[in-house]
């Protein structure tokens, strides 16, 4: 009888202990979906009569780059003749690293969406909602490294019911950058941190770098070096387009035709 009870006890100490250890697992996959309906449940607002619909401006700029890029990729769209007409002027920060994201995905969807210009349009109501929802992760992790479990769980449910321009951005139907800067400039952070905690645990010294031993530099030193490279550029490149080493802007209005 004795040992029924110590089995079932061990039981439920273990189901408590399995809770305790991955309860945060479910929780953040709730909070993501709960991001996810918030941001797209308006999505049949954008399509009217068939035909898909964006909010604002900046997303049909886009729209003209992704559409050039899934036809000539991965080259992008230096010039738009639509633009200024019959002028023209340059794309400016058009055509960066989230075309290409959106080019990707729409070519990844294609058995879902059938393709064509229409599947793209859809596809692209909902990369800034997928991009919002994605900020959620590093979020997590971000936070992880300063408090615990619980902590880092409630700063995804602030970020989740968080309204204001975040929210704004990375709503369904409006396909622009600005989602994209967010999620890489969460991850940019916490590369940073995971590269200085890297650094503090290895402690590498000057004087390893004039004794040229690198192979002692090379764990803290690559990894500090490619974390705050790679995610300080996937931040620039969705931000502005970077061609010849220039950063294209648009021209002043009375330059457009020269």
């Amino acid at each position: 009888m004795s040992e029924k009870n110590e089995s079932s006890s061990g039981g439920g100490s273990s189901v408590l202990d399995l809770f305790e250890n991955y309860y945060h697992i479910p929780a953040l996959i709730g909070l993501v979906a709960f991001m996810f309906w918030s941001r797209a449940q308006s999505y049949g607002n954008f399509i009217v009569d068939g035909e898909v619909y964006f909010r604002g401006n900046d997303p049909w700029y886009h729209y003209r780059e992704t559409m050039y890029l899934l036809e000539n990729w991965p080259w992008t769209m230096q010039y738009e003749v639509w633009s200024g007409f019959p002028y023209g002027r340059w794309t400016g920060h058009f055509g960066t690293l989230w075309d290409h994201f959106t080019a990707l995905a729409i070519f990844a969807a294609t058995p879902i969406t059938g393709g064509g210009e229409d599947g793209a349009m859809f596809v692209m109501l909902f990369m800034s909602v997928i991009f919002g929802v994605a900020v959620a992760v590093p979020t997590y992790f971000l936070a992880r490294r300063f408090v615990d479990r619980f902590a880092a769980v409630m700063a995804v449910v602030i970020l989740a019911l968080l309204p204001g321009t975040f929210f704004g951005y990375t709503l369904v139907g409006f396909n622009d950058h600005h989602a994209g800067e967010v999620f890489f400039q969460t991850l940019g952070v916490l590369a940073f941190l995971a590269a200085f905690a890297m650094a503090e645990r290895e402690k590498p010294v000057w004087e390893l770098v004039l004794d040229r031993d690198w192979a002692a530099l090379k764990k803290p030193g690559g990894i500090l070096g490619r974390c705050r490279v790679r995610s300080r550029a996937l931040y620039v490149d969705v931000a502005a387009r970077r061609d010849d080493g220039r950063v294209y802007r648009d021209l002043p209005r009375d330059q457009d035709h020269e």
